[in-house]
């Protein structure tokens, strides 16, 4: 899911690129320890009755599948965040516990589009390249560059003029289910 929010005023863009997750995180939690009741319940049933491997049996079954959760929520949500305020395009990588974070002078910067139908938006400035979109459908990573490409140039055009080096193709509506405008507040750090 991306979008792309105005933030301290018109001049600045916030996309937050990030997986599309089904389940909330107490939803997951709760799906996570939905088996433990019932093991429980039958590994005391089991020791009870003398059969002492049972619950050995259940305890190390439920601690892969409580490990297998942790290392999963650890990347639920990563995500990457790229703002463009005032000349600089800052993209931010977020994944487990690192982050990372890249500006680039955007004046400078030239995107292009992913090569191949899997290929990652790249995007060049000052001898630095950066790749993003990871966590964007394959289908929707050409939006986000023509979008972050369009941003671009309306900035270095100034604000609310538009580009008249855009082509037909750029001016084109992105779909609303890729990118959503919207005004926000700036993002939390």
């Amino acid at each position: 899911m991306a979008s792309a929010q105005a933030i301290d005023g018109p001049a600045a863009l916030h996309w937050c690129l990030r997986r599309n997750c089904s389940l909330t995180p107490r939803q997951f939690a709760a799906g996570l320890l939905l088996p433990f009741v019932p093991g429980a319940l039958i590994g005391i049933g089991a020791w009870l009755a003398g059969w002492v491997w049972v619950p050995v049996f259940i305890v190390v079954v439920l601690g892969g599948v409580l490990l297998a959760g942790v290392l999963h929520g650890r990347h639920a949500s990563d995500r990457e965040v790229v703002v463009l305020d005032h000349g600089e395009l800052c993209i931010e990588d977020h994944c487990a516990d690192r982050h990372a974070c890249v500006r680039l002078n955007a004046a400078w910067v030239r995107v292009e589009l992913p090569e191949g139908p899997r290929g990652l938006v790249l995007c060049r400035a000052s001898g630095r390249a950066v790749r993003l979109g990871r966590h964007v459908p394959a289908d929707r990573r050409a939006d986000i560059a023509r979008e972050l490409r369009r941003a671009l140039l309306q900035q270095a055009d100034g604000p609310g003029r538009g580009s008249a080096r855009e082509s037909d193709n750029e001016r084109e509506s992105v779909d609303e289910c890729a990118i959503e405008s919207a005004v926000a507040a700036p993002p939390r750090r």
